[in-house]
């Protein structure tokens, strides 16, 4: 039986800043809808927020939504640079799909990219399309890799359950292609 002293330490909250020291391995994952591109200029209105934040809870693998357009292969992985440096000769990786508001950005290599146009809403943007992208990521030091789906979904005013429905329904074709498809080692 445990202790009440060993129960108030295993309860104690940590920092999200910091680090576990007593695991194998840390993996940060950070999830942000930046709003219609405003973390890159001109506009730029949350550039600074996103600085400060990203700076703050260093993530190691970013999925943002509502982040598109040319801008994301161009500037992106510069300002992550300029946010969180990596060992000289890495760079952060990026995969995003051209169409949609989808891009994951990491530190660690992505394998087995792929993204998916699920509807065409020209409503929103005359090329923009509803998706996801999903990548691999390669993790090193870690016995293991983690398969990411970034999606953004439609909210009630802009879409409706259909809608929803349709694109998760998309993701979740998606992932059993992977494990069924004889392609099993991408995703066991």
């Amino acid at each position: 039986m445990e202790s009440s002293a060993e129960n108030q330490q295993a309860a104690r909250p940590i920092s999200f800043i910091d680090r576990r020291d007593n695991v194998e391995f840390n993996l940060r994952i950070m999830s942000w809808n930046v709003w219609q591109g405003s973390i890159f200029l001109p506009n730029g209105i949350r550039q600074e927020s996103f600085k400060r934040i990203v700076a703050a809870v260093k993530p190691d693998v970013l999925c943002l939504q509502e982040v598109g357009g040319p801008k994301v292969e161009t500037e992106l992985p510069g300002l992550m640079d300029s946010l969180l440096p990596l060992e000289v000769g890495r760079k952060w990786r990026i995969h995003y799909a051209p169409n949609s508001d989808n891009v994951v950005i990491s530190r660690y290599p992505l394998m087995h990219c792929s993204h998916e146009d699920v509807k065409h809403l020209p409503t929103i943007a005359p090329k923009f399309h509803l998706g996801y992208v999903a990548c691999k990521v390669d993790l090193p030091e870690s016995p293991n890799d983690i398969y990411l789906v970034a999606a953004h979904f439609l909210s009630a005013g802009n879409g409706g359950i259909s809608d929803r429905k349709r694109h998760a329904d998309a993701i979740v074709r998606h992932l059993r292609r992977l494990r069924s498809d004889g392609e099993g080692a991408i995703l066991p």
